[in-house]
């Protein structure tokens, strides 16, 4: 029975530092999933805050907007709204400023494109 104990022993301390760093990269996976999702969390929370406030469309729309494409992938989001179901009475939003935004003096979109591996920790972008 000591021969036993002893041979597990001696394979357990043998595969102790394999087992240890499996387990802190699996800690640190699942630790960073749960950072994303806290994020996407916030970002849910803080959109519909933004979204059921009385401020003017556009203030509510371009930050939220701005903060998906700093969280997922996405990338020249147009959005349209209708007011009724006249296809022809909406407006539409899109995260890329046009002459319409300078003449306005709007300054809510992002002036300068986020490359696509950056995908920002902060969702509210535009707008604090």
């Amino acid at each position: 029975m000591g021969d036993a104990w002893n041979c597990i022993e001696t394979i357990c301390l043998q595969n102790w530092p394999e087992s240890y760093a499996v387990l802190e990269q699996r800690v640190q996976e699942k630790t960073a999933g749960l950072e994303h999702k806290n994020q996407i969390l916030s970002f849910l929370w803080q959109a519909n805050r933004r979204l059921h406030s009385r401020a003017p469309l556009c203030e509510r729309l371009s930050p939220v907007l701005n903060g998906l494409q700093n969280l997922t992938l996405l990338r020249d989001i147009e959005l349209r709204v209708y007011d009724t179901d006249d296809e022809e009475n909406h407006q539409e939003f899109t995260c890329q400023p046009d002459m319409t935004c300078d003449d306005k003096g709007c300054q809510l979109c992002p002036r300068g494109v986020l490359p696509v591996g950056d995908r920002g920790t902060n969702p509210e972008v535009a707008a604090g």
